[in-house]
């Protein structure tokens, strides 16, 4: 695979994309919505890295750690929330029976709203304090999809 350098529009389409899927994944595959919600932060936290034009290296999962976590900027918002969203993925792919630990019921309070809407919120102040074009997003709660009866 060779280098791909996404824009900021590219992210933050790629961002408000994994957004919509969060509302369409069944509730039974948590571990899906785990990980869709990590990929959906991921992009919003790319379009302010691309907007800001850090020129660290952030094209990993651990180049990226590594700049949000070193840059002030970063690091008390965006970085705890991303750190969440982080590892509940790893575990979610690659851990047996996710649903074990990660019931539907707790995804709104354990992932979006101590994870992704402080993301969300933060690069959104950044991005409008940058003056990215009016393609940058609102963010309204994301509302799960109700369980399939067994």
């Amino acid at each position: 695979m060779g280098n791909y350098n996404p824009t900021v529009d590219e992210c933050i389409a790629q961002w408000q994309h994994n957004r919509l899927l969060l509302s369409k994944l069944d509730p039974e595959f948590s571990d899906w919505i785990v990980t869709a919600t990590f990929y959906t932060a991921l992009h919003a936290v790319e379009s302010l890295l691309l907007a800001d034009a850090v020129k660290a290296d952030h094209a990993t999962h651990g180049s990226r750690a590594i700049v949000l976590h070193n840059n002030r900027k970063y690091n008390e918002t965006i970085w705890p929330a991303y750190k969440v969203a982080y590892d509940l993925a790893h575990v979610a792919r690659y851990s047996a029976k996710p649903r074990r630990w990660m019931k539907a019921d707790n995804i709104p309070l354990l992932l979006f709203q101590r994870s992704l809407y402080p993301i969300e919120a933060e690069v959104l102040k950044w991005l409008r304090a940058l003056k990215v074009p009016p393609t940058c997003p609102d963010c309204p709660p994301v509302t799960l999809k109700p369980a399939t009866p067994a």
